[in-house]
């Protein structure tokens, strides 16, 4: 799905562009996860990455714990101590 957001961002010194607010939301993007970022022609793509878990493998929309991904059939079997 494409979609235009109006929004129009500069690209700083070192090539930074700051993902909007708005749309880090929209994508549940938080400071801890990662994006991919691929090129196709001459449009450049930018996603939320999903990881695989750390402990069953399985792919999909993960949470982080401690700085891993989890899925959350793991993330509930995980014991609190």
């Amino acid at each position: 799905m494409t979609r235009s957001t109006g929004i129009i961002k500069r690209v700083d010194s070192i090539g930074r562009i700051a993902i909007p607010k708005t749309l880090r939301k929209l994508l549940d993007i938080d400071n801890e996860y990662k994006v991919a970022i691929c090129l196709e022609k001459n449009v450049i793509h930018i996603k939320r990455y999903e990881g695989s878990c750390v402990f069953c493998g399985k792919t999909g929309k993960m949470k982080m714990f401690r700085q891993k991904y989890v899925c959350s059939e793991c993330l509930n079997n995980i014991p609190i101590i």
